[in-house]
């Protein structure tokens, strides 16, 4: 299936058809619709193609888990995923609907880690990360969210997904543009969630570790909340 791009060049070649090339330049809409199916074509190139490291023993794993997860208030649950049989809950999320719309707790030390809010008609996510508030920002076709690591002295990290058909499936790349974390979405089974995987690079502090999960989980929900909202709104249809 050709791309919007692609579509777009076929029907208005540089030197225009024979027959309309005495037409006057592209009107606004249809410079807005170039910029646009440009904007895309950029921002799908850029997808894919990242190495990831696959020995198990230089990456730490975390599982996350949603209870209910239909459910507009619902939990999230981030454990240990060395023995699922018997594992450690790290960090509990309490999301919902309304502002903010997650919650995020240390269930150890008893104290809330962080709080995010989503702006369903813009393309930021907004987090406060032990008081310390910073942003996430998305390209226009929202396949990624940049942010400035406060952990790793102001380097810019980016969460983009590794295949353009599932944006779940995703990496988060260092300023480098080494790829240091990975999230594997697990779609079976009666609960949803995944596998987050982080390089040694993500745990060099606990402070940077926790900076990597938090703006993980919020990346994660706000997908699966589009996700969520685009299902309903077929079922409703």
């Amino acid at each position: 299936m050709k791309s919007l791009f692609s579509r777009f060049v076929e029907q208005n070649p540089p030197g225009g058809f024979a027959s309309t090339q005495a037409v006057p330049s592209k009107t606004n809409q249809d410079k807005a619709i170039a910029a646009q199916a440009q904007a895309y074509q950029e921002e799908e190139q850029g997808l894919g193609g990242v190495d990831f490291p696959e020995s198990l023993g230089d990456t730490r794993k975390l599982q996350v888990q949603y209870d209910g997860y239909w459910n507009l208030h619902t939990t999230i649950r981030v454990t240990t995923a060395d023995n699922l049989d018997v594992p450690t809950e790290l960090y509990t999320v309490d999301a919902r609907h309304r502002k903010p719309q997650m919650r995020i707790r240390s269930p150890a030390r008893n104290v809330e880690v962080a709080t995010v809010v989503f702006h369903f008609t813009k393309t930021r996510i907004d987090v406060t990360l032990h008081g310390q508030q910073f942003s996430l920002e998305s390209g226009r076709m929202n396949t990624r969210y940049s942010y400035t690591s406060g952990a790793m002295g102001g380097e810019k990290l980016t969460w983009q997904p590794r295949k353009k058909l599932d944006p779940l499936n995703m990496v988060l790349l260092n300023g480098r543009g080494g790829a240091i974390a990975r999230f594997k979405p697990e779609y079976w089974g009666s609960k949803r969630g995944g596998v987050l995987e982080l390089l040694p690079e993500c745990w060099t502090t606990d402070a940077m570790m926790e900076e990597v999960l938090v703006v993980a989980l919020a990346v994660i929900h706000w997908r699966e909340t589009q996700r969520i909202s685009a299902a309903n709104s077929s079922v409703s249809a």
